[in-house]
């Protein structure tokens, strides 16, 4: 298990529990890898949640999270474990401006569900075809059959207004980081205490 303070990293050989996160509730970005199934209410406590990716395991239940999880902004998973009606209520979503979907590399085929969401997550979309015909309403209203292109889905705002469709930006400081006078202080006064018990 990696984390930070308001990042982490998990793996379960087992099923993910119920109130598995109650004691981190400001976590922005969980990725979750497992073998078995997440509990519907693992996730209750993450009020604070912009980033939600599910690897291996995913099943149609499993999305019922994101009901849960308001702030979510973008939800990784591979699509193509999912049946086609579960993949288009995730593409509803996306069209609806509710939540970005990406999608982890892993792909076997390319359909219609696959080419939608790369070309909404500005990635050169692979070639599906009769896209105009498919069975998913936001699929077909959101494709141009002449020029065999998708629309780009709404502005999804993440909490500090950047867009979560597009891939956040790796922040670069121009300046070394500065310690606070107050920080310096602590630690000086914390050596002494320590050289003072030695």
């Amino acid at each position: 298990m990696a984390h930070s303070s308001s990042e982490l990293s998990v793996y379960s050989p087992d099923r993910i529990s119920a109130n598995a996160f109650q004691q981190l509730p400001n976590l922005r970005v969980l990725s979750i890898q497992n073998d078995k199934d997440i509990d519907p209410h693992a996730l209750d406590d993450l009020k604070n949640l912009e980033k939600l990716t599910i690897r291996n395991i995913i099943s149609a239940s499993s999305l019922n999270l994101l009901q849960k999880l308001p702030n979510v902004k973008e939800f990784e998973i591979n699509i193509n474990r999912l049946d086609k009606k579960t993949q288009c209520q995730l593409i509803e979503k996306l069209a609806n401006a509710q939540v970005t979907i990406k999608v982890l590399p892993n792909r076997r085929e390319c359909a219609c569900a696959l080419a939608y969401l790369d070309a909404a997550n500005s990635r050169a979309p692979c070639f599906a075809q009769y896209c105009e015909h498919s069975s998913c309403a936001a699929i077909k209203n959101n494709y141009d059959a002449s020029t065999r292109t998708f629309k780009a889905p709404p502005s999804i705002l993440r909490s500090d207004d950047t867009n979560a469709v597009h891939q956040r930006k790796s922040r670069i400081y121009s300046t070394p980081y500065q310690v606070t006078q107050q920080d310096q202080k602590k630690t000086s006064q914390s050596n002494t205490t320590i050289r003072a018990r030695i």
